[in-house]
């Protein structure tokens, strides 16, 4: 499926017209691939996303041959040849006996203003990744999600594995609240999302509790509030999960929101001298 826009892209460090991208060169055998969101000309936490991209390289036990430097001279490149200041970048690694990668902007996938005041829909997907800590393209688990979430008419599918825990989104962390405690699923069992590991850094300097837990899906509704992370979406409160409801309101969910839209604006202004400079 073709979620390319703008007009140029990165194909193995070099510049290219989108329509250069091939289906050969964006899809290889299990794929690696990284995603970061782009704000005021910024890239967000671009050395967290790296590092994460060497660690999906490292469990695939494949050689990650791009540095730190190539990776931001990459996304510098979209963003001044495309005129783009806002929005996601994909980065897709083949991992078969042919090397490279192809850089772009893609469609964003973000909730509506609304659905950030009163939560999202979201539905429940029996399914789980082999490989979870590693950000390996799941075509199966891909399409079974989209499908299950055109459905139902939903923002998000929430993933259940075999043993019944909830784990994580199709394309986002999750997150619940009870009282003044943040709970989410061990990281051994999720793709650790960076807006994920800013929220567990967020809560720890604001002294707010902290559980990590299996959470079963027959508990859920314990719970007050639930909300996802995501590097496109940041910090969405959850409406629902099927037919159990929870409180898109949560003062303390509010103030994570608020923390984290913070940290973001600090980090945009901190580096937004090097882009601009680009």
């Amino acid at each position: 499926m073709v979620d390319w826009i703008g007009k140029y892209c990165i194909i193995n460090e070099c510049l290219k017209p989108v329509k250069d991208i091939t289906e050969d060169i964006s899809i290889s055998e299990k794929p690696v691939y990284e995603i970061l969101r782009v704000e005021d000309g910024v890239p967000l936490f671009l050395e967290d996303h790296f590092s994460r991209l060497q660690n999906s390289f490292l469990l695939c036990q494949k050689k990650l041959t791009v540095s730190l430097f190539d990776f931001r001279k990459a996304v510098a490149m979209l963003i001044t040849k495309n005129k783009i200041t806002e929005g996601p970048v994909k980065f897709i690694f083949r991992t078969d006996n042919n090397s490279g990668f192809i850089a772009y902007f893609m469609t964003p996938h973000r909730p509506s203003s609304e659905e950030y005041k009163s939560g999202i829909k979201t539905v429940t997907l029996y399914e789980e990744r082999n490989n979870p800590n590693a950000k390996i393209w799941n075509t199966k688990l891909r399409e079974t999600a989209t499908k299950l979430i055109g459905k139902n008419k939903a923002y998000e599918a929430i993933l259940i594995n075999k043993t019944r825990f909830i784990t994580e989104g199709s394309r986002s962390n999750i997150f619940f609240i009870k009282k003044s405690t943040v709970y989410t699923t061990h990281e051994d069992l999720v793709l650790p999302g960076i807006t994920r590991k800013k929220i567990l850094e967020i809560c720890l300097a604001n002294k707010i509790k902290i559980e990590i837990i299996n959470i079963p899906y027959s508990q859920i509704s314990d719970f007050e509030s639930a909300f996802l992370t995501g590097t496109s979406k940041k910090v969405v409160p959850i409406r629902n999960i099927d037919n159990i409801y929870f409180d898109s309101k949560n003062k303390l969910m509010r103030k994570i929101m608020k923390y984290f839209d913070n940290l973001e604006a600090k980090y945009i202004k901190q580096h937004q001298q090097y882009y601009e400079e680009k």
